[in-house]
């Protein structure tokens, strides 16, 4: 491809820019990919004039970090799965990850999850049932998530990235579920 001249996408590719969104409308690939901002978030990617409460807030990011890393640090080998919260106990998916959970708990590995209901409390579950360390990093949203009843470690963060940074860094394998990441 001309490195100078504009990116065109493959035609395959094309069809991902304009995507029908369950009520209709048409959303860009973007829209569709990046989740709802918490409050965190939100002010993050807001201009501010005041230094001051830009350096409180990376402050705040800094110790999400360190609380993270002082939580997690000790967990062994590890497998994060992610997938949908909207999943209930009688879905497939939910059982799948609860068999899941529960197989890499017999085998010795802690499962980390986003804390959550639906697929991340399926993992959590099996890996308890499993006998093995469940762990959750919990996001802190407004009227939504709270930790699952099945987390050995909960660790909370308000904001999005750092979450996935901690999801992340603790893991020798990933496992993307229906709806995860």
């Amino acid at each position: 491809r001309d490195t100078n001249g504009p990116l065109t996408l493959p035609a395959r590719w094309e069809a991902l820019q304009l995507n029908e969104s369950p009520t209709g409308a048409r959303m860009t690939l973007t829209e569709t990919a990046r989740p709802a901002a918490v409050p965190a978030d939100e002010a993050l990617l807001s201009r501010s004039d005041d230094l001051l409460q830009d350096f409180d807030r990376a402050f705040r990011m800094f110790h999400e970090f360190v609380t993270g890393c002082r939580t997690l640090y000790d967990v062994g080998l590890a497998v994060t799965v992610f997938g949908s919260a909207r999943f209930d106990e009688h879905h497939r998916y939910y059982r799948l990850a609860r068999d899941l959970g529960r197989a890499l708990a017999e085998r010795k590995y802690a499962v980390v999850t986003g804390g959550g209901p639906g697929i991340m409390e399926a993992a959590n579950r099996g890996a308890r049932e499993g006998g093995g360390l469940s762990i959750g990093c919990n996001i802190i949203l407004p009227h939504e998530q709270q930790p699952n009843p099945y987390l050995d470690r909960v660790v909370n963060f308000d904001y999005f990235f750092v979450r996935k940074v901690m999801l992340v860094k603790y893991s020798e394998a990933f496992v993307l579920m229906p709806g995860g990441y």
